[in-house]
């Protein structure tokens, strides 16, 4: 065990900087990777989401019963409107 512990000591005294500075860039490259991923996904689940979603009550028109009726008589159509 002890001998173990010697050769990973040893094996730490031996990297130099410049593997923890590749190390480094890489796991920067990784993160930005990450958050670009989590960011476009949640964009493009926002987006499906507007899609789907039906309207809001503002936005619903609702028929004018009088203009319908005047363009209804113009053209002689018949039409029972429920009230």
């Amino acid at each position: 065990m002890n001998k173990k512990k010697k050769n990973i000591i040893e094996k730490i005294k031996e990297l130099k900087s410049s593997d923890f500075i590749y190390i480094g860039i890489l796991f920067v490259f990784f993160i930005i990777v990450c958050i670009v991923f989590f960011l476009s996904c949640r964009f493009i689940s926002k987006n499906i989401n507007k899609i789907l979603t039906t309207p809001k009550e503002e936005h619903i028109e609702a028929l004018d019963v009088n203009r319908y009726m005047l363009v209804t008589k113009k053209l002689n159509i018949n039409v029972n409107i429920p009230k």
